[in-house]
């Protein structure tokens, strides 16, 4: 559910992005889209407010969040308003995708595990996720994220697999501290509606550029799991897609429930929260040993990078 994907998911990572503004703008999430619930203003606490049309010109390689600006007391206890990231948690999306212009079913777990890899001297949660296609899978990936002091979440590099029937055919990782890749801030403890982007993690290899706003506030909005009151909607965008958006829906104490698209985005991704579960002792073993098979793999298809880090380990 990353914004940036492989070439062979088709987000098209060949496209060159001038140093200008970023294009088209979302729309509000009051205008749905096909089969989707109306995001109406809320009656909660929070009054309902859309962020002006994103102009906003970036100087990507050098507008990156400063790690050396944060502290890390206790990184593994993420407990961020907007994406709580409790281990054994299990959430499940479902929606759709397209791929080649054909409109496929999409399924997307993501499992917060019990392990932690240390990057940068800073303690880790490994996060576990797989991205299925018409039942297929076609990619799984471990994600590192550290809670900081302030509560802002930030994200320090992914090992992503990409298959076709089965093998590998891409594996475009970064780490935070590789190659000239630097972390960066998944979600802030404190929305700001239309305030400046912040960089969600650089890596000039891969590459990875995604940044992202606060494009609304004070939404409601139902899903699957259900009905949620004083959300926020941010858009994440990245150098190579110009003019596509990906709006992710977040709930107070919840996390993610919806994802969804505005602009040129060629997979046109919309999934919604389905269920959340708490794994018990059996599921917890089988997400360690799949981080630990593709921790393996990595050693052959990650030599330059993911093979250079630490293992994960169980957490203390």
């Amino acid at each position: 559910m990353s914004r940036t994907r492989p070439a062979a998911l088709v987000f098209g990572l060949a496209m060159v992005f001038s140093a200008a503004a970023c294009g088209s703008a979302p729309p509000p999430a009051t205008t749905p889209g096909p089969g989707q619930t109306s995001a109406a203003p809320s009656t909660g606490a929070t009054p309902y407010a859309s962020a002006a049309p994103f102009a906003e010109t970036i100087d990507w390689p050098n507008q990156l969040e400063d790690i050396g600006a944060a502290s890390f007391s206790d990184p593994m206890t993420i407990d961020n308003t907007w994406f709580p990231l409790t281990p054994g948690t299990q959430f499940v999306y479902e929606g759709f995708s397209e791929e080649a212009g054909t409109r496929t079913a999409h399924r997307f777990v993501l499992t917060i595990t019990d392990l932690t890899k240390t990057i940068m001297d800073v303690p880790t949660v490994v996060v576990w996720d797989q991205d299925f296609s018409d039942g297929e899978l076609v990619e799984a990936e471990i994600a590192l994220f550290a809670q900081a002091d302030d509560g802002n979440v930030w994200h320090f590099g992914q090992y992503p697999e990409v298959y076709e029937q089965g093998e590998v055919v891409e594996s475009p990782a970064w780490v935070a501290g590789i190659a000239g890749a630097r972390p960066g801030i998944t979600i802030k403890e404190e929305p700001v509606l239309g305030g400046p982007s912040y960089s969600q993690g650089w890596s000039p290899v891969v590459p990875w550029t995604d940044r992202a706003r606060v494009g609304q506030v004070g939404v409601q909005d139902c899903v699957p799991h259900g009905c949620y009151q004083d959300m926020i909607v941010t858009e994440e965008f990245s150098r190579e897609e110009p003019s596509a958006f990906q709006l992710k829906f977040y709930a107070p104490g919840v996390g993610n429930t919806r994802v969804d698209f505005t602009g040129a985005d060629a997979t046109r991704e919309q999934l919604e929260l389905v269920s959340v579960t708490q794994l018990d002792a059996a599921g917890l073993t089988e997400a360690r040993t799949a981080v630990s098979e593709l921790e393996r793999s990595a050693a052959t298809h990650s030599r330059a990078v993911w093979a250079l880090t630490p293992p994960a380990q169980p957490r203390g």
